[in-house]
């Protein structure tokens, strides 16, 4: 799953269930700039990443618009190794569903330099377990926002056992 993968100047539409614009799987790093996105599809997030991945958007607009499509998704705890989720001058939307939610995730996401997430269901961030069904083991989400010279609006809520730590900053 290991890869490195710049995306600059381009547009992209996904349609169908599941079909995310964006994905950084685990030990993957992912640098998009100048990118215009929407996904129309059930579970089809703008933005998706795994356990020790690293995502950068710049100047970017992204958004999702589907029952189900989160603006940024990440899954997948790694105590080790955070999911990296940067946004420098862009805008990650959801028109359903939270604008950030993270999955059983050790997770960071820097909302930086006129960044703006927004969420379709008033849930900025939700930080929940999650249970995988092969071994039966539940994963709790730790996730660390931080926000600098941005835009947030909404809820935060972490589930029992999860934890979100928030740091902001004007300037």
């Amino acid at each position: 799953h290991a890869g490195i993968m710049n995306l600059d100047t381009a547009e992209i539409t996904t349609t169908g269930a599941q079909s995310n614009q964006l994905v950084a799987m685990k030990d993957s790093t992912l640098d998009a700039n100048k990118v215009k996105g929407i996904s129309t599809g059930n579970s089809a997030s703008a933005v998706r990443s795994y356990a020790n991945s690293q995502i950068t958007i710049s100047n970017s607009v992204l958004s999702a618009t589907g029952a189900l499509a989160n603006g940024i998704y990440t899954q997948g705890f790694d105590a080790d190794h955070q999911a990296i989720v940067t946004l420098d001058n862009s805008l990650v939307s959801s028109a359903t569903r939270e604008g950030i939610l993270a999955e059983g995730a050790n997770t960071q996401i820097n909302v930086n330099n006129n960044s703006t997430v927004q969420s379709g269901n008033g849930v900025l961030l939700r930080a929940r377990s999650f249970i995988d069904t092969n071994t039966g083991v539940t994963a709790q989400s730790q996730v660390n926002l931080s926000a600098s010279n941005s835009h947030l609006e909404g809820e935060i809520i972490a589930d029992t056992g999860s934890v979100v730590d928030v740091y902001l900053n004007s300037g």
